[in-house]
């Protein structure tokens, strides 16, 4: 499960880089489906005491299908729209991403589900918190790292904090790509599949060697991310790069 989930994040990722401005609405569907998948992962905790089962992680995968398919098909029927909270939000995430890059690449989803609450995944333990990043300590010492280095005196503080400022950004974003269009577009679907690409195939060249099929694999990747931060950075500068030039290439007709 885990193997094909990355797989198919690379696929999506490689056809937004490439191709984002020639399937204009397809990328608006793609990356609809990626926000709402986040936003599904965001909501399962407020109900997962009520399901069946709730710790074995089958649950939350649902509400990430679920929530990623009702945003694609939206983002598909109200495209233009679609456009400006699609780039709103994507250029927050990633300035959240490069933020907590430099505390050892912690995933954005621990670090404001940490923040927020602590959600039990597996067995009742805190596995988001207590997850090893490699030599550096557990995701939840990096966390700690990180919001000491914030402005304000609580947590929520700390993190409204962030939020706000990378929502900002993303929102003045968001209007530089509806007022500009075609170049602004071109940009931000290369950077969203490169972002999309880098992370499905370094982490798909993770998981070769542990051929884990649960649901938590998945739900550990989704939370922590992948651990070749510097691979996978370098790989998404190379993306953007490729992604840009091919496609102002290929759409040289197209207006």
């Amino acid at each position: 499960m885990l193997t094909f989930t990355l797989a198919v994040s690379l696929g999506l990722g490689i056809i937004l880089c490439f191709m984002g401005y020639r399937f204009f609405r397809v990328a608006m569907a793609l990356g609809g489906f990626a926000i709402g998948a986040a936003i599904g992962y965001f909501i399962y905790p407020f109900v997962a005491e009520h399901l069946p089962d709730a710790d074995n992680g089958i649950w939350l995968l649902a509400f990430m299908g679920l929530a990623g398919l009702l945003l694609a098909f939206l983002s598909y029927s109200i495209y233009k729209i679609a456009l400006f909270y699609i780039s709103a939000l994507f250029t927050a995430f990633i300035i959240l991403k490069t933020f907590l890059l430099g505390f050892g690449g912690i995933g954005v989803a621990a670090f404001i589900k940490t923040t927020l609450w602590k959600t039990a995944i597996v067995g009742g333990t805190d596995f988001i918190t207590d997850y090893q990043v490699s030599d550096k300590g557990t995701v939840g010492d990096l966390i700690k790292k990180a919001l000491d280095f914030l402005p304000g005196e609580t947590d929520m503080e700390k993190l409204g904090a962030v939020l706000l400022a990378a929502m900002i950004v993303g929102a003045v974003v968001g209007i530089i790509v509806c007022v500009l269009q075609k170049p602004a577009i071109i940009v931000v679907t290369a950077v969203m599949g490169a972002f999309l690409s880098a992370q499905g195939l370094v982490s798909l060249l993770e998981s070769f060697d542990q051929l884990d099929l649960s649901a938590e694999t998945v739900i550990a990747n989704f939370s922590v991310g992948g651990e070749s931060v510097v691979l996978s950075s370098l790989l998404t500068v190379v993306l953007i790069v490729a992604g840009i030039v091919v496609q102002f290439k290929t759409t040289k007709k197209m207006t």
